[in-house]
């Protein structure tokens, strides 16, 4: 079997279909990944045939900026971000600067299974158009079955330019949506959509993990609670975040891991806490087995390996998905959030304190964490999809 695989050029998109590639790929199938050409690098990099396809995210949003007029969600409540962004800016703009180049490389290399990210809405129609089967694959908890009708009403004209029908939702429930969130988080679908969302495990993936050993000096930290902080790689550039962060657990007795991400320099966070270190990265499969607790923006690909452990979370949502699966994970009962306005030393102290000293909370992470460790993996999913394909 053939399997292209697109995704969003970002590395939230990318980085969680990179374990059932791998999958796929020791199954025996011929995998290849379309995305923009930075992204296609990462895709080499991390072991899988790749082809350009459209351009970088910052050409999108730019696109984005010249149509509305000014900066692109400027001013919008947090409820109303994915609503806004998901119709336009990856409905509108960034299937209309893919699907050329990705409707060419279906028909150069004439996959038997299209596999996209949730947000990537040119793949069902280069898929439809040359009568291939295809499914989404989520990044994390899925956005309210709203948002993904506003992408589909979106992406509808290209459709129909193209002379092909649009689907509803813009396609990502037209066969399946391989869902990485357990139950606990996951949106609740019409019954008419339920049996096409298949779990899959989420499995963590950093882009070092399996080549570096962790930092040496992570064996010698003392002996107290370690926390670890981080704002992701894409919503990360408010460094008073950070600077919050390192005040508000100065006097703690806790070790303070702080990342800050490849973009930023830690020297700008200027002097550091005597308990607290700070790097641009450190694969976080060497950080979450050794916490206690995680400090994060809220995006899917940290909080889910963290559930995943049974780390209760503090978070500091930035933008994005990161408000919605705040919000889920407060209504877990795993985790406290504080929006930015909320954002102090003081406050993230406070929140540190009660998801460490209220057992409740680990409790609840411990019962997400069971239901994450009984989600098919990604063998028996590829299995799935291999009978899909052939029947």
């Amino acid at each position: 079997m053939r399997v292209l695989l697109s995704a969003t050029p970002e590395a939230g998109h990318l980085n969680p279909m990179l374990p059932l590639a791998r999958t796929l790929a020791e199954r025996g199938h011929q995998v290849t990944f379309g995305s923009s050409p930075a992204f296609a690098r990462r895709a080499e990099a991390a072991g899988f045939a790749a082809q350009p396809v459209g351009d970088e995210l910052d050409a999108w949003f730019a696109d984005l900026a010249r149509r509305v007029g000014g900066p692109p969600g400027q001013g919008l409540a947090p409820e109303e971000i994915e609503g806004w962004f998901a119709p336009r800016l990856f409905a509108q703009v960034g299937a209309e600067h893919t699907i050329a180049d990705l409707v060419a490389l279906v028909a150069a290399w004439h996959p038997d299974l299209v596999v996209h990210d949730v947000y990537q809405f040119a793949a069902p129609l280069a898929a439809s158009l040359a009568g291939v089967p295809h499914v989404a694959h989520s990044i994390g908890p899925l956005a309210a079955v709203d948002v993904f009708a506003l992408a589909g009403e979106a992406v509808a004209p290209l459709w129909r330019a193209r002379g092909a029908e649009p689907p509803p939702y813009g396609g990502t429930f037209s066969h399946a949506c391989l869902s990485l969130s357990p139950p606990s988080l996951e949106v609740v679908l019409p019954a008419e959509l339920s049996s096409r969302l298949w779990p899959l495990q989420p499995v963590g993936y950093d882009s070092r993990g399996q080549q570096q050993g962790p930092p040496d000096w992570l064996a010698h930290l003392p002996d107290r609670p370690t926390v670890y902080a981080t704002l992701g790689t894409f919503l990360n550039t408010d460094l008073t975040v950070f600077r919050a962060i390192l005040d508000g657990l100065a006097a703690e007795e806790v070790n303070l891991i702080v990342t800050v991400g490849e973009n930023n320099d830690p020297a700008a966070l200027g002097p550091l806490p005597a308990n607290a270190r700070v790097e641009r990265y450190i694969p976080q499969s060497h950080l979450l087995d050794r916490c206690v607790a995680l400090i994060s923006h809220g995006g899917s690909g940290t909080i889910l390996p963290a559930l995943a452990r049974a780390i209760p979370l503090v978070l500091l949502p930035q933008g994005a998905d990161n408000f919605t699966n705040a919000a889920r994970c407060e209504r877990a009962g795993v985790g406290v959030g504080l929006r930015p306005g909320e954002v102090t030393p003081g406050a993230i102290r406070g929140a540190l304190g009660r998801i460490m000293d209220d057992p409740v909370f680990r409790h609840d992470a411990g019962r997400v964490a069971a239901e994450i460790a009984a989600m098919p993996q990604p063998g028996e999913v590829a299995g799935q999809l291999e009978q899909m394909v052939s029947a």
